[in-house]
């Protein structure tokens, strides 16, 4: 199954962005490993209401 990551990338410039990693494994193909899916994405204004656990 694939695995899903998300979490706060940075706040910078009046900006909050968030990453989002997605691991899927690979099960046909096992000598290229599993494949790693990078997305980040921005929002302008400062979210406050989120706390990192």
């Amino acid at each position: 199954m694939a695995e899903a990551e998300v979490g706060l990338e940075h706040q910078v410039h009046g900006s909050t962005c968030f990453f989002l990693r997605l691991h899927v494994p690979s099960d046909e193909q096992q000598i290229s490993g599993p494949e790693v899916h990078y997305f980040v994405f921005c929002f302008k204004g400062m979210i406050n209401s989120l706390q990192s656990q």
